[in-house]
């Protein structure tokens, strides 16, 4: 005799487990809850998989991306990797990997991860092709940082995986055996999109430290010219 039982996750989601009569656990799959109104709807963390070639809006998406210099030269598949996960305010997710691009298990070099509505927090990076390790951890505020529980999460690149073409990782913190396996499918739009919305907030962020920095220097200026002034005036405040 089995039964499911619902339980909860230390991520922002919900684990079936499947509970035997000999009263060991299994668990099943790692689901994203969505709340909508008043009822919660379960949603699998696992994504149906296509050929892996994206499409021809996709590929322009990726080409003026690289023409803008917001991300490099695409010449092999990208990694997606998506983690459910809360943080205290000032703290941050990161990748941590076996590769360069995570950072080669050194946390100062390892890639960050952008926070999304419902604390869905992606990356996404190259890759190469091989066998690779990586981790999910909680960069603090204070400069602790907390790895995740578990062993360490594995993928492996084929050496003829396609530009255009990507591996989806979705993390639930400290439940690596959960996470399906990434396997090679297009690059979506929903990426792209993501990719250029993070790049046109850097660029807010740039105009804004841009026009602080121009009005520091106009203030600058009207000091010393202030400065000039009174001193001027007091030379002539001097004479007979």
């Amino acid at each position: 005799m089995c039964q499911i039982l619902l339980a909860e996750c230390r991520c922002t989601t919900q684990m079936f487990i499947l509970q035997t009569n000999d009263a060991q656990t299994v668990p099943l799959v790692c689901l994203q809850v969505v709340t909508s109104g008043h009822s919660a709807l379960a949603q699998p963390l696992v994504r149906n998989i296509a050929p892996a070639t994206a499409n021809a809006t996709v590929l322009q998406g990726l080409s003026a991306l690289q023409a803008q210099g917001i991300v490099e030269e695409i010449t092999g598949p990208l990694l997606y990797v998506t983690a459910h996960y809360r943080v205290n305010f000032g703290d941050t997710l990161k990748v941590i990997g076996s590769s360069n691009e995570l950072g080669a298990w050194d946390v100062a070099t390892a890639p960050g991860m952008t926070w999304g509505e419902g604390d869905v927090w992606w990356l996404v990076v190259p890759v190469a092709e091989g066998d690779h390790e990586f981790k999910v951890i909680v960069q603090k505020a204070n400069g602790e940082v907390v790895w995740e529980d578990g062993d360490n999460r594995k993928l492996s690149v084929a050496a003829d995986a396609p530009a255009g073409s990507m591996l989806v990782a979705d993390c639930c913190f400290s439940f690596a055996a959960l996470m399906p396996e990434p396997l090679l499918q297009p690059v979506t739009e929903h990426v792209v999109l993501l990719l250029q919305a993070k790049a046109e907030q850097a660029k807010a962020v740039e105009a804004e430290v841009a026009d602080k920095q121009a009005n520091t220097q106009r203030l600058s200026e009207a000091a010393l010219a202030v400065a000039k002034a009174l001193a001027t005036l007091g030379e002539f405040s001097r004479l007979p």
